[in-house]
This record gives C-alpha cells, sequence and structure tokens, in this order.
C-alpha cells in the first residue's frame, strides 16, 4: 500500500491530483518492471499503450523510466501512433480478450483485422527503422 505523502494522513485539495499521479505512475512502473525484467505474462500492448500516452503527455519531470520513455518515443510524439493503438486496444479489449460485447456489425468484423495488421506492419516499421532495435 501507498504512504501518504503527509505526516498526518491528511492530503490538502491541491495535493490530490499529484498524489493520484504518482500511485498511477508507481502502478505502471511496477507493471512495465515485471514486463521487461521479470518476463510476466503481461499485455504488453498496454504498456506500449501507456508509453506513448505518457509520452505525448505534459513534462511532469519524473526520472527514472519515465524519463526514459519519454525520449525514447519523442520521434514518435503526434503521428497518430497512439490514436491507431488505442483502436485496436480498445476493439481487442471489449471483443476478445474480454468479450464484453458481442460483435454483430459484419463492418466492423471486416475492419478490424485490417486495422490490426496496418498497426503490426507500422510497428514492424518503427522498429526496423530504430539502431538499437534487437
Amino acid at each position: 500500500m501507498m504512504r501518504s505523502c503527509h505526516t498526518n494522513g491528511v492530503h490538502p485539495p491541491s495535493c490530490w491530483r499529484y498524489c493520484r499521479r504518482a500511485k498511477q505512475l508507481l502502478e505502471k512502473a511496477k507493471l512495465i518492471q515485471k514486463l521487461l525484467v521479470y518476463n510476466a505474462p503481461i499485455m504488453p500492448t498496454g504498456i506500449l499503450k501507456f508509453c506513448l500516452e505518457y509520452a505525448e503527455s505534459p513534462s511532469d519531470h519524473v526520472r527514472g523510466v519515465f524519463e526514459s520513455i519519454r525520449l525514447n518515443s519523442r520521434d514518435l510524439r503526434g503521428t497518430g501512433l497512439v490514436k491507431h493503438l488505442a483502436e485496436v486496444y480498445a476493439f481487442r479489449n471489449t471483443y476478445v480478450a474480454h468479450q464484453d460485447k458481442e460483435l454483430t456489425d459484419r463492418e466492423e468484423a471486416r475492419k478490424a483485422p485490417k486495422t490490426w495488421v496496418d498497426l503490426v506492419v507500422r510497428l514492424e516499421g518503427i522498429v526496423a527503422a530504430t539502431p538499437d532495435a534487437k
């Protein structure tokens, strides 16, 4: 459990936004660690989505892995990749992984695989153009 940032345990109203953000970043850091260090079976698409969204968010001067995310994702800002990935991720969560809804829309069923393949091709192109990628 995360400790309070105040010794008396009471958060002033101006602090709530920062405390909530710190907790969210701590949770994401733990997921990134589980995936990269321990090779845990975590959905990497969700982590990639978070990293791209974080890289495009206003600077918060958080160091460590978050500074690295911003630095290494700088060329992807404003490319529409976050939107593309979010579309695939939402479809995956709604119709595939959690099956919240039944897919009855024929057009959406036809469009989804193309969108997925387009994203994979796009990501492969990014990896191929990255000098340090293995």
